[in-house]
């Protein structure tokens, strides 16, 4: 067996996907047993901002994105759909699934947290791995659920402010919010060219010479309560305007010209596939300081880094964990970033300068294999194409999507080597960096939601 479909069996590898170097055989012995899978819902509409888009951005219209606020998008669910579709096709090819028919329930566990965009990409998850089978998902009989939100719940609240705010400091290579900003400079650039004149007011008061968002002063805060951590001011502004144009651009091409990213400062076309790779770079690095800071990854991961490393041991505290052989946790792409920042991975994406950037509907991906050593873990970082996030959805003969190629990236761990690990090791780096007290418990009510089978594009 090659190691080509080796990693198709858990990381929707295909044949012709892109940034894979060549492949060595599969060593002899090697069977593949479990695939737990730490996913994010994908392309959604704005959550926030909406007040400074309409004062700084350049008059455009946005786009209908058709949803409620921070809700999944039907393009959202459809990609989903679309780039799972090979996982479900490989887990049969390597017997994990039947070769033909609906995969056993128990063989597939996925639990959503509460907020409409993860449930709705749950679905499509499930229609994209086994169309037409009606299999289900959990989810928290609560509002909220803990597991993916444990610090901004206030279930692990940070008691030291200064401590977070200079752990956060520390994790920026730059040394500096300040250096973080002058290492932003091409980005910072495109991104002025997208926005209006910062506040004439807050110009004058802290003297910006030209008006800009990188002109901002910026700074660490932590929320009386101890229950949220961010990068606020030039860069927190300059973060939330970047994923937002990022979102629109991968809601599609229709009606790019009218929207908030058509022709840009004079410009005759639109953002290239170029130009929203260099407007990546602000979230990734800010948001990439606040998740490695070792007090702030405690609190906001441990939960989701204990329950991916015990569903791997078969340990984990629900058994229908332990029983399945797809394990998926769905939440959003901040989740992925502050499990890979308390574990200490990274990734790099073709097109984005800076390290571990999140794109939308992104997933980790780990496999557990066993050997004739013992069990071995692998990890991948699963993404679409900044180009797959943004081109219209191929849509097969039946009606159906059809497969869209994801990249599927190794991941790396703070030695620089790619994360291939006896799954001893695995869970000695998960025991000593998760903390016991930051795990809430689960939920005393948990619901099963059956989709509806259909097998159908989400238009």
């Amino acid at each position: 067996m090659r190691l080509a479909a080796f990693i198709l069996s858990c990381c929707l590898f295909l044949q012709s996907a892109p940034a894979r170097a060549a492949e060595p055989d599969v060593p002899e012995g090697w069977t593949i047993s479990k695939v737990v899978v730490l996913a994010s819902s994908g392309v959604r509409a704005p959550t926030h901002f909406e007040e400074q888009l309409q004062s700084m951005e350049l008059g455009r219209t946005w786009k209908e994105w058709g949803v409620g606020a921070g809700e999944l998008t039907q393009r959202g669910a459809g990609l989903i759909q679309a780039m799972w579709m090979p996982l479900g096709i490989e887990l049969r090819k390597l017997g994990m699934f039947p070769a033909s028919g609906c995969p056993d329930p128990a063989d597939v566990y996925v639990r959503s947290d509460t907020l409409q965009r993860t449930r709705t990409a749950s679905s499509a998850l499930l229609d994209g791995i086994a169309p037409e089978c009606r299999l289900g998902y959990r989810v928290s009989g609560e509002e909220k659920d803990p597991l993916f939100h444990a610090l901004r719940e206030g279930w692990c609240p940070i008691t030291s402010a200064a401590s977070a705010a200079a752990q956060v400091i520390a994790s920026l290579p730059q040394g500096s919010l300040d250096g973080l900003t002058e290492s932003l400079g091409p980005s910072f650039d495109l991104l002025n060219g997208l926005l209006r004149p910062v506040n004439k007011e807050m110009c004058e008061r802290y003297s910006f010479p030209n008006c800009h968002v990188d002109e901002m002063p910026s700074s660490v805060t932590v929320s009386p309560t101890g229950n949220r951590v961010v990068i606020t001011g030039g860069l927190g502004m300059a973060s939330g305007f970047s994923e937002l144009f990022i979102m629109e651009y991968s809601q599609g091409p229709e009606d790019w010209n009218s929207s908030a990213l058509g022709p840009v400062s004079g410009q005759s076309g639109m953002l290239s596939e170029e130009q929203i790779g260099e407007l990546w770079n602000i979230p990734t690095l800010t948001h990439g300081a606040v998740n490695r800071a070792p007090v702030v990854a405690q609190a906001q991961a441990s939960g989701l880094l204990s329950e991916i490393a015990s569903a791997l041991s078969g340990t984990n505290r629900v058994p229908a964990v332990n029983r399945a052989r797809l394990v998926v946790f769905m939440g959003s792409e901040n989740n992925v970033g502050r499990v890979a920042g308390l574990a200490g991975f990274s990734w790099k994406v073709p097109g984005i300068r800076a390290e571990t950037p999140l794109l939308p509907g992104c997933s980790m991906a780990f496999e557990l294999w066993n050997t004739p050593s013992g069990p071995q873990v692998r990890c991948f970082f699963i993404t679409l194409s900044i180009k797959a996030l943004h081109e219209k959805i191929p849509v097969a003969v039946n009606g159906r999507y059809a497969v869209i190629e994801p990249l599927v990236l190794p991941v790396f761990g703070e030695d620089g080597e790619a994360v291939v690990m006896p799954l001893s090791r695995f869970e000695k780096i998960a025991s000593s960096r998760v903390r016991n007290a930051c795990v809430p418990p689960e939920p005393s009510v948990v619901r099963e939601v059956v989709t509806q089978g259909s097998g159908g594009s989400h238009r």
